[in-house]
């Protein structure tokens, strides 16, 4: 685990911390709404390490440029949370085309809680693919244990943070997310979101791989 992953992660454990005393604070607030799509606009770094792309590539920053990603969530018979998301970024390093795409589904327990925070742990499975054309073209893949927290900070705002701890392909790896989101109304929302991901993989044509995100979605609530 790099010293930049053990930071994102004390820092997430930090804020986890900080959401859940916020949010025994605001008791008269009603817990966010867990049942929402939403799309957002991304700018994505990648860096790879793998014998199948040149030196000059190998473990440098890629520039993803614009990308996209689609999430949501979905709360059935009140406890039970049903999670995904796909994120999907290209750009150009040196004349070379590079993409990544991520996907992320996950079944959980939305833990009942006296106040407005909303507390959830489920198992999740991730699959990432990386192109660097020609010459690459492979997946990442594993299942993985998540916990995440989401608060009022005021009556329109919600603050969350989420841990991930993945294996298969990333042997062992965790993934941290932050998001800031603002409710327009009972319907719409705008939402900011921070994800990072740094993998010593078991995969021999990918040891190493890191993808930070950086968005700004839209939020539909059903």
């Amino acid at each position: 685990m790099t010293r930049k992953m053990k930071i994102n992660i004390a820092s997430v454990a930090g804020i986890l911390t900080m959401v859940v005393t916020t949010s025994a604070l605001a008791q008269e607030m009603k817990p966010p709404s867990s049942t929402f799509v939403e799309a957002a606009y991304v700018y994505s770094t990648a860096s790879v390490g793998s014998p199948d792309i040149p030196d000059w590539a190998n473990s440098s920053t890629w520039d993803q440029g614009n990308g996209f990603a689609l999430k949501g969530s979905v709360a059935l018979y009140e406890e039970l949370l049903l999670r995904g998301s796909y994120f999907s970024g290209d750009g150009t390093e040196h004349g070379t085309d590079t993409d990544v795409t991520s996907g992320v589904v996950s079944v959980g327990w939305l833990i009942p809680t006296d106040d407005a925070v909303a507390i959830d742990i489920g198992i999740n499975y991730r699959m990432d693919n990386v192109k660097f054309k020609p010459g690459l073209d492979e997946d990442i893949s594993g299942l993985g244990f998540g916990f995440g927290v989401r608060a009022p900070l005021t009556e329109n705002t919600e603050f969350g943070a989420r841990l991930a701890w993945y294996q298969g392909d990333f042997d062992g790896t965790p993934g941290v997310s932050i998001n800031f989101a603002y409710n327009i109304d009972e319907q719409w929302g705008i939402n900011v979101f921070y994800d990072y991901i740094d993998a010593d993989t078991s995969e021999s044509s990918i040891p190493n791989y890191e993808l930070i995100q950086f968005g700004l979605g839209g939020r539909f609530y059903f």
